[in-house]
């Protein structure tokens, strides 16, 4: 078969929607703690339609499917939400802290969802419902996460500096039982601490 004519008489659509929001909001809850929160959401929406008349050779009278389409609809979704509070103070008047505490979470989810016709009685009718034999299939598949972390920056004489972090994150992906394998000490809650430090040179005298 010409395959110039197979392409002119397959009937492709394609759909494509996004949604993409964020949003923070500040809150002083005193002159030296603040609270932040933010948070957003990202969904989008993939929908394909196939249409293969009788003049493409997929749908022509030698294939056993006849005139034959499909839908695919692949619908995903990701959120995440973070929440952190800062305290910035001072000691004797060389010593800074910034200390910061904070909470997040993420999940996203998608659905395949597919659904072939075949068997179509005429090129006139090109939806699934016009279809002699329907068939389908659908599966979701995700994974969140939530994570809890902490820092200080510490400054003396704005010369010296040090910064401990710690975080901790769990998440569906991993541990022993994560279908994907992916193992960090064999928890789904691994403790994650670093330490920095500096020395700003050009302060000495």
């Amino acid at each position: 078969m010409n395959p110039l004519q197979n392409i002119r008489n397959q009937i492709t659509i394609n759909k494509r929607n996004t949604l993409l929001a964020n949003a923070y909001a500040d809150y002083a809850i005193s002159k030296l703690v603040s609270l932040r929160i933010s948070g957003g959401i990202n969904t989008l929406s993939n929908e394909t339609n196939i249409f293969n008349n009788s003049r493409t050779q997929s749908g022509s009278k030698w294939s056993s499917s006849g005139v034959n389409g499909a839908i695919w609809n692949q619908p995903s979704s990701i959120w995440r939400s973070e929440n952190m509070l800062t305290y910035k103070f001072k000691l004797g008047g060389e010593h800074n802290f910034d200390a910061l505490a904070g909470y997040s979470a993420q999940k996203w989810e998608q659905n395949n969802r597919v659904i072939n016709g075949s068997n179509f009685p005429n090129d006139r009718i090109p939806w699934i419902s016009g279809a002699g034999v329907t068939t389908g299939s659908t599966n979701n598949t995700g994974w969140s996460m939530l994570s809890w972390f902490g820092r200080v920056n510490y400054a003396f004489k704005d010369k010296y500096y040090l910064t401990p972090n710690i975080r901790q994150d769990g998440s569906s992906r991993f541990g022993k039982q994560a279908e994907d394998g992916i193992k960090i000490n064999g928890s789904k809650f691994p403790i994650m601490p670093s330490l920095a430090g500096a020395w700003l040179v050009s302060g000495e005298d």
